[in-house]
């Protein structure tokens, strides 16, 4: 839900100790936000670990199941 996404980027803020997005608030057009540097340079770190994961899973797979 949207409050929860809130939720989960005021505890990523809090624990980089910077913002991760900046906020504008609505108005008749609505609000927006964007990512913030340390924001974008978080994702991009999360991106390649996520990648190299599922890299690493795919490997012990093939090793355990790819031969049967």
């Amino acid at each position: 839900s949207y409050s929860k996404a809130w939720k989960m980027i005021r505890n990523v803020e809090k624990s980089l100790g910077k913002p991760a997005v900046t906020r504008t608030h609505g108005g008749t057009e609505g609000g927006s936000a964007f990512l913030t540097e340390e924001g974008r340079l978080l994702l991009e770190k999360y991106m390649r670990f996520e990648s190299k994961s599922r890299q690493a899973l795919r490997k012990m797979f093939e090793e355990e199941f790819g031969n049967e």
